[in-house]
């Protein structure tokens, strides 16, 4: 079964152009060198380069006016070497939009399959700010453990 860790969106109030937290979490996802074989893939972004998609995600937060706060989430689901290697890279990019889609389709996510450590990971940023209505994305424990249990469950039905 695949395992789903967030990153602490504690780490991610971004109230300062110092610390711009959008940048590093997407240049970081999106770095070449963890992704040779350059698996990604998004919804309500075009993924032309990490600059535009950084460029995209600060557009709608702009135009919604909803500039502060916790700028995106960030979470990772890594897959354990059996899991690995009872799949290509492809399917690990189509177990990527599945789960990107889990958002209905609202908000602006990217995702990148990791390879440059002992077990192949997905990296998925979400924009906190719905790229539709503008509203800030309520993200609690009820919210985490709903994703949790989609992954597992859809992995496990659809994949494993």
């Amino acid at each position: 079964m695949p395992n789903f860790k967030i990153v602490p969106s504690s780490q991610y109030k971004n109230n300062s152009e110092k610390n711009d937290v959008v940048n590093n979490i997407i240049s970081y996802i999106l770095r070449p060198s963890k992704i040779p074989h350059n698996i990604t893939g998004g919804i309500g972004v075009s993924l032309t380069s990490a600059s535009d998609v950084i460029k995209q995600f600060k557009q709608v937060k702009k135009s919604f006016r909803k500039t502060r706060g916790i700028p995106l989430q960030h979470f990772i689901v890594s897959f354990s070497e059996g899991e690995e290697k009872l799949y290509s890279l492809r399917q690990f990019q189509s177990i990527g939009y599945q789960i990107a889609e889990y958002f209905n389709g609202e908000y602006q996510i990217i995702f990148a399959l990791h390879e440059d450590s002992k077990h192949l990971h997905l990296h998925f940023a979400v924009n906190t700010v719905n790229f539709r209505t503008g509203k800030k994305m309520v993200w609690n424990e009820t919210s985490f453990y709903s994703l949790k249990n989609f992954i597992e469950t859809y992995t496990l039905t659809t994949y494993f």
